[in-house]
């Protein structure tokens, strides 16, 4: 556990994204590290703690949430487009999804998903490429999710991140970020 979460609320905070995630929250994946609101309450939810598939959201209803979190989930999953849309379903007209996933280029070192628990990776940069499988962030919000979704803000993070290790290292375990964040308002 990298403590993603920890690691980057106060920049978070300071950059004022996370201040819209009031009200009732889902944090998904949420692990030993979940994301707490300034105001309301966010729900962990993970399948360790018997919460179920994170893809699904099975027994919470659509339009039911203002937001929801997820920092180091998506790229677990099969399917961010159909994960997405059913996260964007739960959330209320106007609420928001607040994601952040590994940067192909910084974590997996742009050479293939070396993670083994990743099934996706993630890019601001590159083109998607369904053999890696990648997904370019703004073309997956601007395309088949653009019915449902307006993107508020995508941005890549690599604080203390050290170009001259190896890509081998696994920076996020040395206290670097590694990540894309991205925020989408629900229409």
């Amino acid at each position: 556990m990298s403590w993603e979460t920890s690691k980057c609320s106060a920049r978070r905070f300071t950059q004022g994204h996370l201040q819209k995630l009031v009200g009732q929250g889902l944090d998904i994946g949420a692990g030993d590290d979940p994301f707490r609101p300034v105001a309301g309450s966010c729900r962990p939810w993970d399948q360790k703690n018997g919460d179920g598939d994170a893809a699904k959201l099975e027994g919470v209803p659509s339009s039911s949430l203002d937001y929801v979190y997820s920092s180091h989930c998506l790229e677990h999953l099969n399917d961010p487009v159909k994960v997405l849309k059913r996260w964007a379903e739960v959330v209320k007209k106007d609420g928001y999804l607040y994601i952040t996933v590994p940067d192909y280029d910084l974590y997996e070192g742009g050479q293939g998903i070396r993670n083994r628990f990743h099934r996706t990776a993630f890019s601001l940069q590159r083109d998607s490429d369904p053999s890696v499988p990648l997904f370019n962030v703004l073309d997956l919000l601007r395309g088949p999710l653009s019915d449902r979704l307006s993107v508020r803000y995508a941005g890549l993070c690599d604080d203390n991140f050290d170009p001259s290790l190896p890509g081998s290292v696994d920076q996020t375990r040395r206290g670097a970020v590694c990540h894309i964040e991205f925020m989408a308002q629900r229409k």
